[in-house]
């Protein structure tokens, strides 16, 4: 079947040929149970060629290749790309952990100590009574006097820290000698208090000065003495009361004085021991005295 379909084709093949080259040549083509042609050309299968003239030879022939049946590619297919898939390691998120709660103690309570403010000071006027106990000496205090008595005073707080007293005293005793003796001596004293003035207790130094009458022996050989001078001490006084409106009260004074007035001439009156005899035999006398005296009492303040 293909070499039959072949053969037509190129039969058609060569008679369009002639056709085209018709003019330039002549050619019998008898074509009895095959095909001839002159010229000598004998093909099998009953085709014959006679050439009559000479010719030029003709052109090659066309060979028109058969047609090629290309048959389509298949289509190709691209399978997709399988899907990569990633395997992405399972994150677990774990509950967060319960609060911690830790209970914290709570402070302690600051506890804050407010003193109350200090009363404001009021001005204190008191009177008191007091036990004296003195006694005295001349120029070498070799036999000191002794006498005790008692006595009354006024003292006024009218500042925070300091006061004045006023004192008079009445004593009576042996004077140096043996003789009979009397003095009542008027002091007036500034205190230093340097504690608050409601404190319980209280210490408290004190000095001012003081005169001094005294009597010394007996009618008619009797001497009366005037002396004047100072004193320094040291006390302590103890409150009682809400008000501090009692207290008892303790101090020691010493005191220098001196005999203001003249002795008498009588030679029967006692000398109190201020006077000695000298290797001359002559009577010296001195105007100083020193002593001491202590005191104890109370007081009530308004």
């Amino acid at each position: 079947m293909k070499t039959k379909t072949l053969f037509s084709a190129l039969s058609l093949s060569l008679l369009l040929a002639a056709i085209v080259c018709g003019q330039q040549a002549r050619a019998d083509v008898a074509i009895a149970g095959g095909l001839s042609v002159s010229g000598g050309i004998s093909i099998a299968g009953g085709l014959v060629i006679h050439e009559e003239d000479s010719l030029p030879p003709p052109p090659p022939p066309v060979i028109i290749p058969a047609p090629v049946i290309v048959e389509p590619t298949p289509p190709v297919i691209l399978a997709p790309a399988p899907a990569v898939v990633v395997a992405q390691p399972a994150v677990i998120v774990a509950p967060a952990p319960a609060p911690v709660i830790v209970a914290q103690p709570s402070p302690p309570p600051k506890i804050v100590l407010k003193t109350a403010p200090y009363p404001v000071f009021q001005k204190q006027v008191g009177f008191g009574l007091k036990l004296t106990g003195a006694f005295f000496g001349n120029d070498d205090l070799v036999r000191p006097d002794g006498m005790g008595g008692a006595g009354l005073l006024l003292r006024l707080r009218l500042l925070p820290h300091f006061a004045t007293e006023i004192g008079l005293d009445a004593y009576g005793g042996t004077g140096y000698d043996g003789e009979k003796r009397v003095e009542m001596p008027l002091t007036l004293g500034l205190m230093w208090m340097p504690m608050p003035y409601l404190w319980r207790v209280q210490f408290y130094t004190i000095g001012g000065m003081g005169a001094s009458f005294g009597w010394v022996g007996e009618d008619p050989h009797q001497d009366h003495p005037k002396y004047l001078g100072g004193f320094l001490g040291l006390g302590l006084e103890l409150k009682f009361g809400a008000r501090r409106n009692f207290a008892i009260f303790a101090d020691f004074r010493g005191f220098m004085r001196k005999r203001l007035n003249d002795r008498p001439d009588d030679p029967f009156v006692p000398d109190g021991g201020s006077c000695k005899i000298d290797s001359y035999g002559q009577k010296k006398c001195t105007d100083w005295e020193g002593g001491g005296v202590f005191n104890l009492g109370m007081i009530l303040y308004f």
